[in-house]
């Protein structure tokens, strides 16, 4: 578990520098499409989740 924080830690860093790199403008459908760092994180952790099976 330790290491899957350290990989998401590393994730988050790696978006953050990556956003800050590109400082083009995002206009039309980059824009539509971009999906801030934050919500990508948020996204990643939810996949990391162990699925929570529903009973029926």
């Amino acid at each position: 578990m330790d290491s899957l924080e350290t990989d998401l830690k590393n994730l988050e860093k790696m978006f953050i520098r990556s956003d800050k790199q590109d400082n083009t403008p995002k206009t039309g459908i980059r824009r539509w499409l971009y999906i801030p760092v934050e919500k990508r994180m948020q996204i990643l952790r939810d996949l990391m989740q162990p699925y929570a099976r529903k009973n029926l």
